[in-house]
């Protein structure tokens, strides 16, 4: 995946429906997996090594089990993202767990954009729904606060984002 990313964001050969497809149908087979299903219904804080290194990967971040994961998206690529959005809006509702939640907030702390404000929105809901009451996840692995930052840049960006009639407003309600 690293290589096709590597193609891809610099700006060769490889067209944005390809890399799409290619990290789709890796995601897809990811979450057939008995190991993602495990992972969803446990909630877990933990995650299994090799989980955690195909599912970072899939979400933009580099992860080696002695450090968190961490972003390897620059500024630059985040301009290139938005092909990639639907997906990975669909791995964090499938996976409302702390790793997925870690790695998509580390995505979107890059630089957060006004088309990433569904897809905030929408993971948020499905880790409210999951963790209602988990003062762990909000508060100790700060996960409010990082998703309250994002939604605050996204909306200093664009004011107008969850107005009535914007497509993200639909996910707070």
């Amino acid at each position: 995946m690293r290589s096709v990313d590597d193609v891809f964001f610099n700006g060769t050969d490889l067209a944005g429906a390809e890399a799409v497809y290619i990290r789709t149908t890796l995601a897809r087979r990811l979450m057939r997996s008995r190991l993602w299903e495990w992972q969803r219904r446990e909630l877990s804080d933990s995650i299994p090594t090799h989980l955690a290194r195909a599912l970072a990967v899939l979400v933009f971040n580099d992860y080696d089990y002695l450090f968190p994961p961490k972003c390897c998206l620059l500024d630059k690529g985040v301009d290139r993202l938005p092909a990639f959005l639907p997906l990975i809006q669909e791995l964090a509702e499938s996976g409302a767990f702390l790793f997925m939640a870690t790695t998509l907030l580390n995505l979107l702390e890059v630089s957060p954009r006004p088309a990433h404000l569904p897809l905030v929105c929408a993971a948020a809901k499905s880790w409210l729904a999951a963790h209602p009451d988990d003062r762990q996840l909000w508060i100790g692995q700060a996960i409010g606060q990082r998703v309250c930052s994002v939604i605050e840049a996204i909306l200093t960006l664009a004011p107008n984002s969850l107005s009535p009639g914007q497509p993200a407003r639909a996910f707070l309600i």
